[in-house]
C-alpha cells in the first residue's frame, strides 16, 4: 500500500508541477497577447488620430474653396452688371489720356472745334478685352488669396 500512496503521490506531484508549468506558459502567452493589444491599440489611436486630423484639413480646405468661390462668383457678377450697364449706355468706359506736343501742330492754329471734341473712348474691341482682363484678373486674385488662406491654415 505504501507503494500505491508513493506512486499516486508521484502522480500528483507531475500533475501538480505539470499545471504549474501549464499556467506559467499561458501566463506567457497572456503576457503577450497583452503586447500585442497594447501595440494594435496603439496603432489604432494613431491612425484614428491622423484620420481626425484630415477630416479637419478637408473641412478647413472646403471652407476656403467655397469662400473662394462665392468671391469669385461676386466679382464675375459686379463685372458683367458692369459690362450690362456699359452695353446699355448708363455707365460709360472712359481712357485716362494724354496727347504727347508732337510740336506738328503749330500753337495758333487751334481749332474751335477740339473744345467740342469727344472724350477718348474705347473700341468695341478694346472694351471686350477690358472685361475680360478684369475677369482673369478676378480669377488670379481670388485664386492667390485662396493659396494664402490654404497656406496659412494647412503649412504650420
Amino acid at each position: 500500500m505504501a507503494k500505491l500512496y508513493l506512486i499516486l503521490g508521484a502522480v500528483g506531484l507531475l500533475a501538480f508541477l505539470g499545471t504549474g508549468w501549464y499556467i506559467s506558459d499561458l501566463k506567457g502567452d497572456l503576457k503577450e497577447v497583452k503586447g500585442e493589444r497594447d501595440r494594435a491599440q496603439l496603432s489604432a489611436d494613431a491612425y484614428e488620430k491622423a484620420l481626425t486630423s484630415e477630416r479637419e484639413s478637408v473641412g478647413r480646405v472646403t471652407q476656403i474653396a467655397e469662400q473662394n468661390l462665392r468671391d469669385l462668383e461676386y466679382a464675375k457678377q459686379t463685372i458683367e452688371e458692369l459690362r450690362a450697364s456699359v452695353d446699355a449706355g448708363n455707365t460709360e468706359l472712359h481712357v485716362n489720356a494724354e496727347c504727347p506736343d508732337t510740336g506738328s501742330v503749330p500753337a495758333s492754329s487751334s481749332s474751335s472745334n477740339a473744345s467740342n471734341a469727344a472724350s477718348p473712348r474705347l473700341t468695341e474691341s478694346a472694351r471686350q478685352a477690358y472685361f475680360t482682363l478684369r475677369e482673369r484678373h478676378a480669377e488670379a486674385t481670388t485664386q492667390i488669396n485662396g493659396l494664402q488662406k490654404y497656406i496659412l491654415s494647412e503649412c504650420k
